[in-house]
């Protein structure tokens, strides 16, 4: 576990059809991105696992990587939201 900082903060995310948290160590910056600027992953070889990345998008001098959130956590997301209707009383 790492302890939280003045830099922690929790970005929201639409992940498996639920809007959720997640605590990551900064941000540096929030972009606004239409479909239009996002490429498709480049070839980065047999042996790079490309299967997290939605797209690539360079605004600006940037290059920046568009993680696509279902495939990096939504199994995990679905798993908590599953535990947790188990764990309630039905009403």
């Amino acid at each position: 576990k790492v302890p939280h900082d003045k830099f922690t903060v929790i970005v929201v995310v639409a992940v498996s059809n639920k809007v959720v948290g997640v605590v990551v160590d900064a941000v540096t910056d929030v972009l606004n991105l239409r479909k239009a600027e996002i490429e498709a992953v480049p070839d980065l070889g047999p042996k790079v696992d490309v299967s997290f990345i939605k797209g690539v998008a360079k605004p600006g001098d940037r290059l920046v990587v568009v993680l696509d959130m279902d495939r990096a956590i939504g199994d995990a997301v679905t798993a908590v939201v599953d535990a947790e209707r188990a764990d309630r009383p039905s009403p």
